[in-house]
């Protein structure tokens, strides 16, 4: 026991002492809670290194101590630690290194989206009228097939003239079936109209046309059901007020298949004429849709 001549008690009933007459301290590989000094240790290593799982404060090192440690305290494998608990500032929460290309989004790289990833932002956000956002290899994103707000690119090849309206205005005419004539419009909130007048010079006959905004609401004269044509057109039926309900519905040209050829430049679109009038006239068409 502790007398006047001891400085400890060798009994093991003191926890500040080891049996062996000398205190309790961090680093004597004894964890003590507290040890002589007062200190409660997380553990005890017996040495003065920080980077072993045990600090030389006999505290246990983590994920988020700003040191990396391999494995630390946690028999966590740290591939960084900037000291923080926050993601996307290049080493996450669970000390993660992180990158372009690991499937989450790091404001704090420069990154607007990552892979899959896109931040919870759509076309609409980004000021477009609507389509699909994706993510570019370099984590900015990719708004390719997001849709313009209201431009739209209109496409015709006509065998073997035309003349082509869109809400009543003339945008193109050409007497070139060799070609495809392209050309921007504007979309209108509300109802549209394309119309054209073509005309045909042979056997083989037809208008193929394509109205493109980007992914959204993209027509071409493959959509035989939403076209009218007539030989006998009335006064303003190019407007978009014109009132076609009379015509009849569209038929496809000669010969009517898709593919390049002669007379036919847009390839994959189908091209069509009027009921009941063959080559060597003048038709008139109209295609109608809401934006």
């Amino acid at each position: 026991n502790v007398d006047n001549t001891d400085d400890c008690d060798t009994s093991g009933a003191n926890p500040k002492t080891n049996g062996f007459c000398s205190w309790t301290f961090c680093g004597d590989q004894t964890v003590q809670s507290p040890n002589h000094y007062g200190v409660n240790e997380q553990c005890d290593d017996g040495n003065s290194i920080d980077d072993d799982g045990c600090n030389n404060n006999c505290t246990l090192t983590y994920c988020g101590d700003g040191v990396v440690q391999n494995p630390n305290g946690n028999n966590e494998n740290e591939e960084c630690d900037d000291g923080n608990s926050i993601n996307g500032d290049g080493c996450n929460t669970n000390c993660i290194i992180e990158f372009c290309g690991d499937n989450i989004v790091q404001s704090g790289l420069g990154e607007e989206c990552d892979g899959s990833d896109l931040g919870g932002q759509i076309c609409a956000g980004l000021g477009y009228d609507g389509g699909t956002l994706a993510c570019l290899s370099d984590c900015a994103y990719d708004v390719v097939n997001c849709c313009p707000t209201n431009i739209a690119t209109i496409q015709t090849c006509a065998d073997n003239t035309h003349t082509t309206y869109f809400n009543g205005v003339l945008v193109s005419s050409a007497a070139d079936w060799s070609s495809v004539q392209e050309y921007n419009v504007t979309v209108q909130p509300g109802e549209n109209v394309i119309a054209f007048a073509a005309t045909d010079w042979g056997s083989l006959y037809g208008v193929s046309l394509t109205l493109n905004r980007a992914s959204c609401n993209n027509m071409t004269t493959n959509d035989l059901a939403g076209w009218k044509c007539t030989a006998s057109p009335g006064a303003g039926w190019t407007s978009v007020s014109y009132d076609d309900s009379s015509w009849l519905g569209a038929v496809w040209g000669h010969p009517g298949t898709p593919g390049i050829r002669p007379g036919n430049y847009l390839d994959g679109i189908r091209q069509i004429w009027a009921s009941g009038v063959g080559c060597c006239t003048t038709i008139y068409c109209r295609y109608s849709f809401w934006y």
